[in-house]
């Protein structure tokens, strides 16, 4: 399968990658006006926060570092899967389907566990991700059997 905006997979997999990077920035964004609100800032950081606190335990930076890691753990990964996924020759249709459920999955994961704290939703997003990749392991790997 062809690398090229003309493949409408590779064309859903760019968008993907796009709406996910996206996310992150705001995440990673996030994160520092957490740490600069709480006084949790670095050294070279506490000319933007005078006075900063020596203990860097505060429960809401905590959070956003959790985010942020968890992001890490699945996002790359997904950026991988779905590569090959395309590169294996899937469907434009699997595409639009799996691609933006991996994607609003990784967003509601987010707004779960930074800002309504919710369980079992958090879960249920994390596990909507997690299927994406699977079913899209799973075919790779039969379709490299063939």
């Amino acid at each position: 399968m062809s690398i090229s905006l003309a493949n409408p997979a590779f064309r859903y997999y760019a968008l993907s990658v796009v709406a996910l990077s996206v996310k992150q920035i705001f995440t990673h964004c996030y994160t520092g006006v957490v740490k600069l609100r709480t006084g949790q800032v670095t050294p070279e950081d506490a000319i933007f926060k005078p006075n900063p606190k020596k203990d860097n335990t505060h429960p809401d930076v905590e959070r956003a570092l959790a985010v942020t890691r968890n992001d890490h753990e699945n996002i790359y990964l997904f950026y991988v899967i779905a590569f090959l996924y395309v590169l294996t020759g899937a469907s434009a249709t699997a595409a639009q389907i799996l691609f933006p459920v991996f994607v609003v999955s990784r967003y509601l994961h987010t707004y779960f566990y930074q800002f309504l704290k919710a369980q079992p939703w958090r879960a249920f997003a994390f596990i909507a991700g997690l299927a994406v990749n699977i079913f899209m392991i799973v075919s790779i790997i039969l379709s490299l059997q063939k």
